[in-house]
């Protein structure tokens, strides 16, 4: 039974560990997601879009924040709409059918944070745009010999915005009735330029130079929104998804793989009932006094024999001739009560009316307590006679 609980014990131990474990790594997991915050009209951080925004609806702009696949806003707002998407890092940009169809119909694609070539130049410059000199922080410029502009081929020649003579890093491009504007940096407008007036200028020069509804696209920064069931989705395209359930997110994050792991060794222990080192090795039962075993039992028979007589003079005798002993008479047999008295006398200096209780008991049946009491005297009268005499 006890090795039962010890196990139960054991096991919950592990169980606890392996939660503190899954809820470290849930910790751990939402602190690097603030990479995909960069950017995002949430954050307030320096990388965060939340200042510009703010000033937008201040100045009582329409602007939407979208929490949905970008593909939906083509479906929603197939017209008059200009779609900023802000990405947290550099990415690879490619002008896809649908965005251009999009596009050509008369609507803005507005994309910061798009990958471009490296030069050698300073990284931190400002830089004339029309509305004044901005702060740009980034040594990428776009030109269009790149072959990174392979994109373009299905657009006009694109016009610089901001640039130098490296090669642009904002620019814009006419696509039948619509435009598109990119930009090398991913933080044209974000909070840590809030000093920087021009800049924030700048991106909503862009973004409202159609005067159409803004739509600022969030689920690049993992919000989302419950997809309403008459909500289009197409199962073949890549860029829409549905919000799943615990085991849809796990599969999509590195914490599948930690929690089948603690899943597999939280199995193999249940299954070796925590047998760490081998084979289980049986308890040996503890080693039994044969002397101990043999007085417990004839006590127990002498007390429901109510006995006591019988006990007293055996316990008496053994008494008595460890007193001899101690007053140099031997142990090999009892001697009289007078030479036991004289020895006394001559031994311990002591009254014969202090010789002890053992002499003194009358024999005959008493009680359990009176036996305990007996016994009491007898420890304290040998301890006293042993410091006497020896």
């Amino acid at each position: 039974m006890k090795d039962w609980q010890k196990f139960l014990r054991q096991y919950w131990q592990m169980l606890l560990a392996a939660v503190a474990i899954i809820i470290l790594i849930t910790i751990v997991n939402a602190l690097g997601g603030g990479e995909r915050l960069k950017g995002s009209t949430y954050s307030s951080e320096p990388q965060g879009y939340g200042a510009w925004y703010q000033q937008m609806v201040d100045r009582g702009v329409a602007i939407e924040r979208w929490r949905k696949p970008a593909a939906q806003v083509f479906d929603k707002y197939p017209s008059g709409t200009t779609l900023l998407q802000v990405n947290s890092g550099l990415e690879k940009f490619f002008l896809d059918p649908p965005d251009k169809k999009w596009i050509e119909n008369g609507n803005t694609l507005v994309v910061l944070g798009v990958d471009a070539l490296s030069n050698d130049i300073e990284f931190s410059q400002d830089l004339t745009s029309p509305q004044g000199q901005v702060k740009i922080e980034t040594t990428r410029r776009f030109r269009a010999t790149d072959s990174s502009s392979s994109y373009f081929k299905l657009s006009a020649i694109p016009t610089s915005l901001v640039g130098d003579d490296h090669g642009a890093v904002v620019w814009e491009s006419a696509i039948g009735k619509g435009k598109l504007f990119l930009a090398t940096t991913p933080y044209l407008a974000a909070n840590a330029y809030q000093d920087f007036q021009a800049n924030y200028d700048l991106l909503t020069a862009v973004t409202t130079a159609e005067r159409q509804r803004i739509v600022v696209d969030e689920y690049l920064h993992g919000y989302r929104e419950p997809r309403k069931p008459n909500d289009p989705l197409n199962p073949d395209d890549p860029r829409q998804s549905e919000d799943g359930d615990l085991m849809s997110y796990l599969a999509k994050t590195p914490l599948l793989v930690a929690f089948v792991n603690i899943c597999l060794v939280l199995g193999i222990l249940v299954w070796q009932h925590n047998r760490r080192f081998g084979a289980v090795v049986t308890p040996q039962p503890p080693l039994v006094d044969n002397s101990v075993a043999y007085i417990q039992a004839l006590g127990g028979i002498l007390r429901q024999a109510q006995s006591s007589e019988f006990v007293l003079q055996n316990i008496g005798k053994a008494e008595q001739l460890k007193l001899q002993q101690l007053l140099g008479l031997g142990n090999k047999q009892l001697v009289d009560r007078q030479t036991l008295v004289d020895a006394w006398l001559v031994q311990t200096k002591l009254p014969a009316t202090d010789l002890p209780v053992i002499l003194q008991l009358a024999p005959g049946s008493f009680t359990e307590a009176e036996l305990k009491q007996w016994l009491t005297k007898l420890q304290a009268m040998r301890d006293q006679l042993k410091r006497q005499v020896l």
